[in-house]
């Protein structure tokens, strides 16, 4: 039965919930225009201070309770209402949301329920698996390191110190398990030079809209 997972809660396996309506918000951009006051149209500083931004994204699913409904909402009002969890769709199963939940009856009679679950969740969906690049460096080696449509900083692990070069910029990396705040990974193909003598492991998580 198609459905939902609530954290680790499926709304058919466990609450006997059917879903009828699915509705998957988009994140809306944050753009900042000024007027130019001496002159035609606008000034675009929607990426003045480095790419796009996004707000938040509203999820908003309906299901049908058949039967005994009152002690099902119940139990679902106590485990998600104002709860902030993972969201995931059994036809999404790559993905999964981060958002908090509310829920809301809509309908009832004697033996069916129509029940609102709704979240506001962050801009994107988040791949399950992590991805990993592991590379062994003798010298100098150019690798490509693939990114969905989300910025991210990647995980940086290594038995050695090394050099980045990206985009005409280098980053030392140190021993150990780090972040480096300006190494960012954008959309597409990633094309890093890495410098040094040892292993370096680079793990993030993908978004997309």
């Amino acid at each position: 039965m198609d459905g939902v997972w609530f954290g680790d809660k499926h709304s058919y396996r466990y609450y006997r919930m059917i879903l009828n309506q699915v509705s998957i918000g988009y994140p809306a951009v944050k753009t900042k225009y000024v007027d130019k006051p001496s002159g035609n149209g606008t000034y675009d500083l929607t990426e003045f201070f480095g790419g796009t931004k996004y707000s938040d994204r509203t999820l908003a699913f309906q299901f049908t309770v058949v039967g005994k409904w009152a002690r099902t909402h119940e139990k679902i009002t106590n485990d998600l209402h104002g709860k902030k969890m993972s969201i995931t769709l059994d036809r999404m199963p790559d993905y999964y949301f981060v958002g908090r939940c509310s829920v809301d009856a809509l309908d009832t009679d004697r033996n069916i329920c129509k029940i609102m679950i709704s979240a506001v969740c962050d801009p994107f969906k988040y791949k399950k698996q992590e991805t990993e690049y592991f590379a062994l460096i003798h010298g100098a080696k150019n690798v490509i390191l693939i990114n969905d449509f989300m910025e991210v900083l990647p995980v940086i692990q290594s038995d050695a110190n090394f050099v980045l070069s990206m985009d005409g910029r280098n980053y030392q990396v140190r021993e150990g398990k780090q972040k480096l705040l300006d190494f960012k990974l954008a959309q597409g193909y990633n094309r890093v030079k890495i410098t040094g003598e040892g292993n370096i492991r680079f793990t993030y998580r993908e978004g997309a809209v």
